[in-house]
């Protein structure tokens, strides 16, 4: 954005006023500012952006709000009767809000520490494909001599923030370079030898991390030290999209259909003989596991995930933010009872996604072997119990 007030660079990212006739059609977003000011500025903004939209549906928070005013504003956001919060951080600190699907930040942070917390908000939703934008101000990569004053005003807003851990901070932190390789490598920030300062003083990391053209994902899991990660299913970050978009071949203009090399085989179970005989020496024809579980069979794998997803909740998760649907939403569960998958890359493929698939996949799947054995087991005893029905009868019979 042109400057830490330029209001309308907000409107890029939200709907033309055109195309919202009802409070319903705003994305639930929430906008993090960094000073106490900006909220009710921004929020009278996007008001007047907005004539048709009841006043009560866009809403500010900040620190100093009366905490009854506070309780309101969340429980209207949580219940989805706000549209668009404008808030500080420490506003937003302990927001638990699932639907959130934009997070837009009015104003580089000092630190990526205070970004990430922020676009966090975003998302937790697992079967909700969320964005989050940062507007940062120009100056950010601007020189200036030192000691000139003219862009003092643009450093204030970080300064008047209500939230002790969104100021600017002078200790020395080790930023993220990219190598010509396209890794990742830490390395102090060399200031250029001119005399002159950056017209907008933040840490060095964030300043890399705005202006990289590699992946932010693998920057921020570089500078965080997070351990090796698989690629992400869905969309990945604004840079890997626009680097996809660029190596991505061109169509063909006289493409032709072809016939593929390696046919994929019906859907439908097939039957194949069996390599055992049976006691009439005739190998018996054995059917093919079936794709997916049904009646009781489905009916014992949603139980027993219900199961696990209460116990790896009061296990692991029950001092976090989530609530235990959320470790594993009931569609993604129902579609895991119901289809007999095999690996976690299987599960991967899953639409809606499982955001948890890659920690818990293995435990899952455990899980539902134990109930296709258990299954199996149970439907042998039934064949076992009718096979000696049909002796008992026969020999019946013969007396």
């Amino acid at each position: 954005m042109k400057s830490a007030k330029d209001y309308d660079a907000v409107f890029t990212h939200l709907p033309k006023p055109s195309e919202v006739h009802r409070p319903e059609d705003l994305p639930k977003t929430t906008i993090f500012t960094n000073a106490v000011k900006k909220t009710q500025i921004l929020a009278s903004r996007i008001r007047r952006h907005y004539p048709h939209i009841p006043k009560r549906s866009i809403a500010f928070l900040h620190a100093y709000r009366t905490p009854k005013a506070k309780r309101r504003v969340m429980r209207d956001f949580r219940r989805g009767k706000i549209r668009i919060l404008v808030a500080t951080e420490a506003a937003g600190m302990g927001a638990d809000i699932p639907d959130i699907s934009l997070v837009i930040g009015f104003g580089v942070t000092s630190t990526p520490e205070i970004w990430i917390q922020r676009l966090g908000r975003a998302g937790r939703d697992p079967s909700l494909q969320a964005r989050a934008i940062l507007l940062y101000e120009v100056s950010m990569f601007q020189r200036k001599k030192k000691g000139d004053t003219t862009t003092t005003a643009l450093n204030a807003d970080l300064s008047d923030s209500d939230s002790g851990s969104d100021s600017d901070d002078d200790e020395d932190l080790s930023p993220v370079n990219a190598s010509g390789d396209g890794v990742y490598i830490r390395d102090w920030e060399k200031e250029p030898n001119d005399g002159k300062e950056w017209g907008k003083k933040v840490n060095p990391a964030m300043r890399q991390y705005i202006s990289t053209k590699l992946c932010r994902r693998d920057m921020r899991d570089t500078y965080f030290n997070n351990p090796p990660r698989q690629t992400p299913t869905g969309e990945c970050c604004d840079n890997c999209t626009h680097n996809a978009a660029a190596s991505a071949p061109s169509p063909s203009p006289l493409s032709r259909p072809t016939t593929p090399e390696n046919p994929s085989l019906p859907s439908s179970t097939q039957s194949t003989p069996s390599k055992n005989k049976n006691a009439n020496g005739k190998r018996t024809m054995t059917r093919g596991e079936a794709k997916t579980r049904r009646k009781d069979h489905l009916k014992l794998a949603r139980d027993a995930l219900e199961r696990w997803r209460l116990k790896i909740f009061l296990d692991r998760y029950s001092k976090s933010s989530l609530p235990e649907v959320a470790i594993l939403p009931d569609q993604i569960l129902t579609s895991l009872a119901s289809k007999r998958l095999k690996t976690v890359d299987e599960m991967l493929q899953l639409r809606p996604s499982w955001m948890l698939a890659r920690r818990h996949g293995e435990e899952v799947l455990a899980t539902l072997r134990r109930v296709n054995d258990r299954v199996r087991e149970e439907r042998e005893r039934e064949k076992e119990a009718g096979r000696n029905a049909r002796k008992q009868q026969q020999l019946a019979e013969l007396l």
